[in-house]
């Protein structure tokens, strides 16, 4: 590793805290030009066809969307239904969405989270998912606020990344951090 990552992977031995951790990936996600985040991880749910969410306890949270987005989300069970979310759940490798430009096979209720993002200002983001042992899940959003062209060439130079950072950040939280210590009354992926 080298450059940007490898001084971001080597930070993360140093945090020990939720707050440490959300500090942290608020800095690494500006520091590569993206202006929002969310990440969600914990073990995923054995039913999740019945349950209301995916995961089997509330997962451990932390996102630097807007608040009132955040709780309009939690409020309307919206995770379970999120296109990025659905996405994540079947997919190994990263990808981008783009709210305005719409996505293929996308469902109502998808369609209406994506249009509300736009209100919200989340209109084009990059995501990780993060799949790992014994029902292991993790999913990083991150969002920028660039124009179209701008915003691709962001994830183009950073892709990588901001891939291998997940995964580094995602076990180091699951290490680290009681499932409980989660804020998961407020599910906010999108």
């Amino acid at each position: 590793m080298d450059g940007i990552l490898s001084h971001l992977v080597e930070r993360l031995d140093q945090l020990r805290t939720q707050d440490d951790f959300e500090a942290f990936l608020r800095n690494a996600a500006e520091e590569m030009g993206f202006d929002m985040f969310a990440y969600a991880g914990g073990r995923l749910a054995e039913d999740r066809v019945t349950a209301r969410t995916v995961f089997q306890r509330p997962p451990i949270t932390m996102s630097s969307f807007p608040d009132d987005w955040l709780t309009h989300y939690a409020n309307e069970g919206y995770f379970k239904d999120d296109y990025v979310v659905v996405q994540s759940l079947r997919a190994i490798l990263p990808d981008q969405w783009h709210a305005e430009r719409g996505v293929r096979e996308i469902r109502p209720r998808q369609a209406q989270i994506m249009r509300e993002a736009i209100d919200a200002g989340l209109r084009r983001g990059f995501f990780v998912p993060i799949h790992g042992p014994a029902n292991d899940f993790g999913l990083l959003n991150v969002i920028c606020n660039e124009a179209e062209g701008e915003f691709s060439k962001i994830v183009e130079r950073y892709r990588h990344e901001v891939h291998v950072l997940a995964v580094h950040f995602h076990d180091a939280v699951q290490k680290r951090l009681p499932a409980s210590a989660g804020r998961g009354a407020r599910l906010q992926l999108t």
